[in-house]
């Protein structure tokens, strides 16, 4: 039912580089760790990479938080409803 989308990765030194343009989140994450295995090779101390994580829904990709009710059950598309009755079912 919800689908995690990993965007906007980034390495977490003390400064900016503005050369990464708009790519794959698949290519972020492997930029990234291409930059801190670089850097490495300079410094000591080197944070991790980073993302935020955005939940849709993996049937129609609606925004996850607006499309579930109080219950929790999605409302966005019948696919998400059908999963989730389904889920329920098995729980009992």
């Amino acid at each position: 039912m919800k689908k995690n989308i990993y965007e906007n990765y980034r390495v977490v030194i003390p400064i900016e580089d503005g050369r990464w343009t708009q790519k794959t989140a698949t290519e972020f994450k492997m930029d990234a760790e291409k930059l801190i295995a670089s850097i490495k090779k300079h410094c000591d101390v080197v944070g991790q990479y980073e993302c935020d994580v955005r939940e849709i829904c993996e049937f129609c990709g609606s925004d996850w938080k607006s499309s579930i009710n109080e219950e929790g059950c999605p409302i966005c598309c019948n696919e998400a409803l059908q999963e989730w009755e389904a889920f329920a079912q098995k729980r009992g």
